[in-house]
């Protein structure tokens, strides 16, 4: 994970970031915006002013989650299956599936081994996105509010894990809607300050 967080923070810092950004992360990438918010306060470098997770759980729950990195062949591919997001020509092709399951295994094994740490609160705003499965996944996705001091808001879409591929005209507009009301809240807040 932290090879990933370097990679990440190094683009970023190589752009001389010097004016407002947001992060996005989704599902993998939720935690890899999570940790690089604390990579970038850290090296004193800018932060984003919102971080947006998409289809993640918080750190302390991840911890409780089961191991599928280490599943049987058979048992792994049920899994990808109910992800959603892979057509089934591809699940059924043997030379695709020899080329991609190390790669998939490698991504389960990297966010199922992490563990974050407490740390304290972000000083950003968190919106966070995800698919409706049912009211405990709601309740675990909105366990992300103890991880900012700032603003942080919810929004269900329906769909699975890709929600965001099923529903993406839907998405995109909420996406831009959100960041538009945080870019427009920081603008007032600097014309008053």
């Amino acid at each position: 994970m932290n090879e990933i967080i370097n990679d990440v923070y190094n683009q970023i810092v190589s752009k001389n970031v010097n004016t407002p950004y947001f992060l996005f992360g989704h599902s993998m990438g939720g935690i890899i915006a999570y940790e690089l918010y604390y990579k970038m306060l850290h090296s004193e470098s800018p932060l984003p002013e919102c971080i947006i997770i998409s289809s993640i759980s918080p750190p302390h729950i991840l911890k409780t989650e089961k191991k599928i990195h280490q599943l049987s062949k058979r048992l792994f591919l049920e899994e990808i299956q109910q992800y959603g997001g892979t057509p089934m020509e591809l699940l059924n092709d043997g030379d695709w599936l020899e080329f991609i399951m190390p790669i998939l295994r490698s991504d389960f094994r990297i966010i199922e081994n992490y563990e974050g740490i407490l740390r304290r609160k972000m000083n950003c705003d968190l919106h966070v996105i995800y698919e409706m499965q049912d009211e405990l996944r709601e309740k675990q996705m909105k366990e992300w509010k103890q991880y900012s001091n700032k603003y942080c808001t919810f929004k269900a879409f329906y769909g699975g894990h890709f929600f965001i591929k099923d529903s993406e005209d839907i998405v995109v507009d909420h996406l831009t809607q959100t960041v538009n009301k945080i870019k427009k809240q920081y603008e007032i807040q600097g014309a008053q300050g």
